[in-house]
């Protein structure tokens, strides 16, 4: 079982972000959707994703994972965003 996986299964907040104000001034501070596609993790977008992420949610700088993804360029993961429906699978067409 990978990290990502174990963390949920214990019962980490998947939408959680860390409660600490003084790093919202110089760092990016959001979920860990946020985080995965900010280093361009595509199997953990998919991970996250089917187990319920809200792909909606901004982070510190008012980005949705969304807009991350289409700052950095990664249209893979851009399109696994938009074609995302529901909370169990990614519906692929």
């Amino acid at each position: 079982m990978d990290m990502v996986e174990h963390l949920l299964d214990c019962g980490v907040d998947i939408d959680g972000i860390p409660d600490n104000e003084d790093m919202y001034e110089t760092e990016r501070i959001g979920t860990a959707l946020h985080a995965a596609v900010t280093g361009g993790q595509k199997d953990v977008v998919i991970k996250l994703l089917g187990r319920g992420a809200n792909k909606s949610l901004k982070d510190s700088k008012g980005q949705t994972a969304w807009d991350i993804a289409r700052e950095k360029e990664f249209t893979d993961i851009m399109g696994l965003l938009e074609r995302f429906e529901g909370t169990k699978s990614l519906q692929l067409q």
